[in-house]
């Protein structure tokens, strides 16, 4: 559970699935994967729409390095794609949003991809990366 700076309790309930794959060499690929679904039903942790609001969100987050063959040499560079497909819905609970609240909500749930994207920069030590 989080809360925003307007004091809204958020609840998140998520079940996930990692594999990663290594490559053998230079000529294939590494290629990781991460998927994420919400828990709709809990009897441990059960959700309590008169107390919070639910945000629920199903990812494939997928990341992929190769080596290829640079654009001003001979010699080959690493590459890194990352793809995220994300669908979130936040669940208001019994009680009603106001416009600023959902707002805050739905651009911290945007913003996660900018903060996955500068942990990957910062760990492969570039932080010039560029979007194609």
């Amino acid at each position: 559970m989080t809360s925003t700076t307007l004091g809204t309790v958020v609840e998140s309930n998520s079940v996930m699935f990692a594999e990663f794959k290594e490559a053998k060499d230079d000529q294939d690929e590494s290629c990781g994967v991460i998927v994420t679904d919400f828990v709709d039903s809990d009897e441990l942790y059960p959700y309590k729409p008169e107390e919070r609001v639910r945000r629920d969100a199903t990812s494939v987050f997928m990341i992929r390095s190769f080596k290829d063959k640079a654009k001003d040499s001979d010699n080959k560079e690493l590459l890194v794609v990352a793809t995220r497909w994300v669908c979130f819905k936040i669940r208001g609970g019994e009680s009603n949003l106001s416009a600023d609240p959902l707002q805050e909500l739905q651009e911290s749930t945007v913003s996660f991809g900018g903060t996955m994207k500068k942990s990957i920069q910062q760990r492969l030590g570039n932080v010039n990366l560029y979007d194609e």
